[in-house]
């Protein structure tokens, strides 16, 4: 199950509908600002955590955590990486990405096609949403939610009903990017892990035009025995102080990060 959706990931990429090029590829022939990972610190991150979504408010830090019989909503410490609360999922859900608005913290499950609605302040169940699509990532822009269902697409979404508002085909020089996980929502743009690929991918979502691209391959080297199966994923971002936290799935660290700007061709 840990490696299920990486192996579509590849299936993907060298698939004729992918074309010839890697998103590698598309990165370096794109000539859009691309940016490195500048680490400024790190806490331990629980190596059992199979990592959907993160979001960063108040001094915390949210995870869901997915894997049938495994899957979670917690809040850490972003000082110290200790768990301060963690409440289990069903054993039938497997939980996807989450993010925060207003007072409630909204997860998604994969194929079980129900969002959990919590109370941020002490994670008690408050209700559900349903949608049709399968989910992966979800964020906000404040008034609207923004979700990825594993394809190409942003989906937006009344965040009180979880009606659809709209939807954008996410292209990186007019190609169609797929497999856009979890989102972040920073200063109008939505940053995007996309599964099984260590960039980042900043969009425009008035037209899912992909406008620079975050090279976090460097954090793999800080990790030097991590699994190169277990994808990059999980965007945090606190407004305060403009850093970022990135992780991914069973990684045994959060790293707190810069992005710096990339002149390079690496």
């Amino acid at each position: 199950m840990a490696l299920c959706r990486y192996l579509f990931v590849v299936l993907f990429l060298i698939s004729p509908a992918a074309s010839a090029a890697t998103l590698g590829d598309l990165v370096r022939a794109s000539g859009l600002p691309r940016y490195q990972v500048e680490i400024i610190g790190q806490i331990p991150h629980d190596t059992t955590s199979f990592t959907q979504g993160l979001c960063y408010e108040s001094g915390v830090l949210f995870e869901s955590t997915g894997l049938y019989g495994h899957a979670s909503v917690r809040k850490i410490n972003p000082r110290t990486g200790g768990v301060l609360q963690s409440v289990a999922l069903d054993s039938v859900l497997f939980g996807e990405g989450l993010t925060l608005y207003e007072d409630k913290t909204i997860v998604l499950t994969w194929r079980e096609q129900t969002a959990l609605v919590f109370r941020s302040v002490n994670l008690e169940r408050m209700g559900t949403f349903r949608y049709d699509t399968e989910g992966w990532g979800l964020t906000t822009d404040g008034k609207r939610l923004i979700m990825t269902d594993g394809t190409a697409v942003l989906y937006f979404r009344n965040p009180n009903t979880f009606s659809r508002m709209g939807e954008v085909t996410v292209t990186l020089s007019g190609q169609p990017i797929h497999y856009l996980n979890e989102l972040e929502f920073v200063n109008g743009s939505v940053y995007a892990n996309i599964l099984g690929e260590d960039f980042i991918v900043a969009i425009d979502p008035a037209n899912g035009v992909i406008t620079a691209v975050v090279d976090a391959r460097s954090l793999r080297d800080a990790v030097p025995d991590l699994d190169p199966s277990y994808p990059l994923n999980g965007i945090a971002h606190d407004p305060a102080t403009g850093d970022y936290y990135l992780t991914g799935k069973l990684w045994p660290f959060i790293f707190r990060v810069h992005f710096i700007q990339d002149f390079g061709d690496r």
